[in-house]
């Protein structure tokens, strides 16, 4: 089964804000942290050729930006969310991906850049042995 990246995406935003339990209330209020969404976590795996959009919340107005292989992007936090969209990179890795606002880091996570979609192993509809 295909599935285009843009589809990807829908389904890991929708699987995040079902499991980021307190996602309502961080954007009904500005967040005095600076944070990424759950998916963006150590040994992430990104999709090479495709833009790489990063989210997350932080208090309004703060510039967030985005580093990634020397890549920058910035967004500003409005409604306590911001999303920050990288030009799509090739194949490779480790890249060390780093997420900031003014002085405060939020991440630096190690990123690897892969051809082709990852499925989690407990998806699968057969048993590994």
């Amino acid at each position: 089964m295909k599935m285009s990246v843009s589809g990807l995406m829908m389904v890991l935003i929708g699987a995040i804000s079902c499991s980021a339990g307190n996602a309502a209330a961080q954007s009904a209020a500005a967040v005095s942290e600076l944070k990424t969404a759950a998916i963006f976590s150590d040994n992430m795996v990104l999709q090479q050729g495709q833009p790489i959009r990063v989210w997350g919340w932080a208090s309004d107005g703060a510039k967030v930006t985005v580093d990634l292989n020397n890549q920058k992007a910035s967004a500003e936090a409005a409604n306590g969310k911001w999303m920050a969209s990288l030009k799509a990179i090739p194949l490779g890795g480790p890249y060390t991906m780093t997420i900031s606002a003014g002085d405060k880091i939020a991440d630096q996570k190690p990123a690897e850049i892969l051809d082709g979609l990852v499925a989690r192993v407990g998806a699968l509809p057969f048993r590994l042995q």
